[in-house]
């Protein structure tokens, strides 16, 4: 399936976050070659299309998707911390 979002962590540079079609989030560490996925994000139930990393809080990972709503996530947690319904994608 096609990738609709990837953005990379100001704070980590090897930290990647990949979303798209398949209703995933899913953060990569692009320093490991071994297992470089670090956690899969499965709460969304549409196409992804927006990533963004807070650029204040290195543990704040944000997508947006088709299914109207912004999920936020701790990252070093691995899980979601606040989900927000919108009007429209």
């Amino acid at each position: 399936r096609a990738v609709r979002a990837l953005k990379f962590s100001p704070f980590r540079r090897s930290h990647v976050a990949a979303a798209g079609e398949e209703a995933v989030v899913e953060l990569y560490d692009t320093a490991r070659s071994d297992s470089p996925s670090l956690v899969k994000f499965t709460q969304h139930t549409g196409t992804v299309t927006g990533l963004a990393f807070s650029p204040v809080n290195e543990l704040l990972l944000c997508s947006a998707g088709l299914d109207c709503r912004a999920l936020f996530y701790d990252v070093q947690a691995k899980k979601l911390v606040k989900s927000v319904t919108c009007e429209a994608p």
